[in-house]
């Protein structure tokens, strides 16, 4: 009898846990958060602004606008790694790595991708930098004119060759240009000895006795 109820037991608290689990699994949380706009002709505000939250986990993806006061509040969330984006027209801001546990109650734990900052909740994200879609326009240079075309190089060694070393060579004494076109200088020139020929004498064949 005592074993049966043993048994009886461990099956009811078997089918407890796994229904606490499932619970567990099946249960979602919200997530809030606010962005700080960027001052814009002396308001601080979204309510012109193309400005939303991306917020991706697995197997999912939510999508929000933001309201005009810059917060922000995702509904049924499921426990998870998430990634949270902000997509701004305008500006920058650094994205956040999303932790959902199912324990404490759902508890949140948000990363900075950038730093790895541990943030606090609800979030508060400040933007970083405006986007330029337009690059800077460059001045004139005249030195990468000249030293960075290949073209205007060749001109270059082309004259010089052609004006600057005749003059050199000009002003050269002409005993040191001579010594410089004959680098063996007063030196005697070396005797060639004569080749020598080999001259092949046919070989008379004698005459049997």
């Amino acid at each position: 009898m005592s074993n049966a109820l043993v048994r009886l037991a461990v099956i009811v608290l078997s089918i407890a846990v796994f229904c606490c689990a499932e619970d567990l699994a099946n249960k979602k949380y919200r997530l809030e958060g606010k962005i700080s706009p960027p001052p814009r002709n002396g308001k601080t505000s979204f309510e012109n602004s193309q400005t939303n939250v991306l917020f991706v986990g697995d197997y999912e993806q939510y999508y929000m606008p933001v309201r005009k006061d810059g917060s922000f509040v995702f509904h049924d969330i499921p426990a998870g790694n998430f990634l949270l984006q902000v997509v701004s027209s305008d500006h920058v801001y650094d994205n956040v790595r999303i932790e959902i546990t199912s324990v404490n109650n759902g508890q949140i734990k948000a990363v900075n991708v950038h730093d790895d900052a541990v943030l606090a909740y609800p979030l508060r994200l400040e933007p970083k930098a405006p986007i330029s879609y337009f690059a800077v326009r460059e001045g004139f240079d005249l030195v990468g004119i000249l030293f960075k075309n290949p073209m205007i190089l060749m001109l270059a060694f082309t004259l010089l060759i052609t004006f600057v070393f005749p003059k050199i060579a000009a002003n050269i004494d002409p005993e040191e240009l001579r010594q410089l076109q004959n680098p063996g200088g007063n030196s005697p020139a070396p005797v060639e000895e004569p080749p020598v020929v080999w001259s092949i004498v046919p070989l008379r064949r004698r005459d049997r006795d």
